[in-house]
């Protein structure tokens, strides 16, 4: 074992290449080092919710970036398997050590993660492909919500399919904001309207910061300071709620060959209450 990862850091040494290091060195690889400023997780289960947080926040693009069947068809069959994959994460962080060979628990995570990202690259890539827009390959693995509303909004016909993609994006970060301070006084809404009405007595906004933007900023800063990202079952049903309407979305005009597979979403959903359940009783 020791040899093996001697030669592993010899091939990463010889291609001289930062992501090859990142992705031995790093929990989820060098797309998880990408992740990790943006949304903090030291934990499996954070892990996990994390990727249904991006999940929801992408699924709506794909759904505002197609035009015809075919890209309706494949866009479902994107998310079905983004949906699919993440199940078979989450079911082996709630199963932890296994009992057999055959069976995937935690000592399995990092690989699982893997087919995680690669369902969601593909994902990202087919919105990039059909809107045509100019994204590098690291904000396509990490399905990088900032910078694809942000390409977006300054492409031409896209104004509308940016304005859903920021709606969502404002959703998600109200929902993880609670998810991450439930013992907090002043909840996300309150917070936004005490926002406002320092900012009408001051006159201007002394930080530069817009509400939504504080209040993102503040759930990262209480991640980074060891709060796990822990979901209940109605806010795993709120995520799972944007990426069900996206596949509506799909469905709606293109017929019922281009929805979304229930089975996944049930599937999904019981893995990650398990999983969640699991770490609130300190498991």
């Amino acid at each position: 074992m020791v040899r093996g990862f001697a030669c592993l850091c010899l091939l990463a040494s010889l291609a001289g290449c930062e992501a090859v290091r990142l992705d031995i060195g790093y929990p989820g690889g060098v797309v998880g080092h990408a992740i990790e400023p943006k949304l903090p997780a030291f934990s499996q289960t954070s892990r996990v919710n994390r990727y249904l947080v991006g999940l929801a926040i992408l699924s709506p693009l794909m759904a505002e970036s197609v035009t015809d069947k075919d890209m309706a068809q494949q866009a479902a069959r994107e998310i079905n398997r983004s949906l699919a994959s993440l199940a078979q994460l989450a079911e082996a962080a709630a199963r932890g050590r296994p009992t057999d060979y055959t069976t995937a628990g935690e000592y399995a995570f990092e690989t699982l993660e893997y087919d995680v990202q690669k369902a969601y690259y593909r994902a990202a890539k087919q919105v990039a492909l059909n809107l045509e827009l100019d994204i590098d390959l690291a904000d396509l693995a990490t399905a990088n919500p900032a910078r694809l509303l942000g390409l977006l909004s300054r492409a031409d016909g896209l104004f509308e399919t940016s304005r859903r993609g920021a709606a969502v994006y404002r959703d998600t970060v109200a929902l993880v904001d609670a998810a991450v301070s439930p013992a907090d006084a002043i909840g996300a809404s309150q917070r936004v309207r005490e926002y406002h009405r320092l900012r009408t007595v001051a006159g201007a906004d002394a930080a530069g910061e817009k509400p939504v933007s504080a209040q993102y900023r503040a759930l990262v800063e209480r991640l980074e300071e060891g709060a796990n990202l822990t979901l209940d079952a109605p806010r795993i049903a709120g995520l799972l709620h944007h990426v069900w309407r996206a596949c509506e979305r799909l469905r709606d005009p293109y017929g019922a060959e281009a929805g979304c597979d229930n089975a996944d979403f049930d599937g999904l959903r019981v893995a990650l209450i398990a999983l969640n359940s699991r770490r609130a009783n300190g498991n």
